[in-house]
């Protein structure tokens, strides 16, 4: 019986310290990944203290860029109300200045003078044609503006206004109608006739006053069978002056 009690003590004896020793290795494998743990939990807790900075610091940019927005805004909100007070002062200028530029347009064009006056020929009679013809006025006594063209016997309005005109003609070659016609651009205005039944010098005079636009064309035409006489005494002349600038945008006068 001793003997048995003995074995079972050892048997006992050597599962305990089987027991122990397994024990003792799980707590060593415990310790160890304690120890891993703790490594790993400061590692992470400087991480979050690093982000917590970090968030820290974001918040506070994220304050500084707000309250800058909202500045930007402000200055965006005054500069688009400077901006809209700009154009409206810029379109009054832009009024006073049309209306000062035409001021001035009215004045420089209350300066220009125009006058002409021309006489025929001294090559004695003209005419009569075959057809109408346009006078052709060959001497030129004035000319202030160049308004008449020696080429084609027309004045050509340099500016818009009001002009007077006055011509004479003369004839005298025995029952011979003598006389002409004055035509602004197309529209025949003065129709002047005279019959010459004794011979001689035989004169007549016509006159208007006509507006004009710019480029406007005033001449003078010799019907068909009629006849004119001039010679170097100048009986014959036509003579345009313009007595006052008008402003396009008053209209016409009448």
């Amino acid at each position: 019986i001793l003997c048995k009690s003995v074995c079972l003590i050892s048997i006992f004896t050597v599962n305990y310290f089987y027991t122990i020793s397994a024990l003792d290795t799980r707590l060593t494998a415990s310790e160890r990944q304690v120890a891993e743990l703790k490594k790993a939990n400061a590692a992470l807790r400087t991480r979050v203290t690093a982000n917590e900075s970090k968030l820290d610091e974001l918040k506070k940019e994220n304050a500084a860029q707000a309250a800058e927005l909202s500045d930007l805004k402000n200055r965006v909100t005054t500069s688009e109300s400077q901006v809209a007070e700009l154009k409206k002062e810029n379109a009054a200028l832009e009024a006073r200045l049309s209306v000062a530029e035409s001021q001035v347009e009215e004045l420089r064009l209350d300066r220009r003078q125009v006058a002409f006056s021309v006489g025929l020929t001294d090559s004695g009679y003209v005419g009569p044609f075959q057809t109408e013809i346009t006078l052709v006025y060959e001497k030129i006594f004035t000319n202030i503006g160049n308004g008449y063209d020696t080429n084609s016997g027309m004045f050509s309005a340099p500016v818009r206004g009001v002009y007077y005109f006055t011509f004479t003609s003369m004839g005298r070659e025995p029952g011979q109608k003598m006389g002409v016609f004055l035509v602004k651009n197309v529209e025949q205005m003065i129709y002047n006739v005279q019959d010459n039944f004794h011979g001689g010098y035989e004169y007549m005079t016509g006159a208007v006053a006509l507006e004009l636009e710019k480029d406007d064309l005033v001449y003078l035409r010799l019907p068909k069978g009629w006849g004119l006489y001039d010679d170097n005494y100048n009986h014959i002349v036509f003579t345009g002056i313009l007595l006052f600038t008008t402003n396009p945008a008053m209209g016409r006068l009448h």
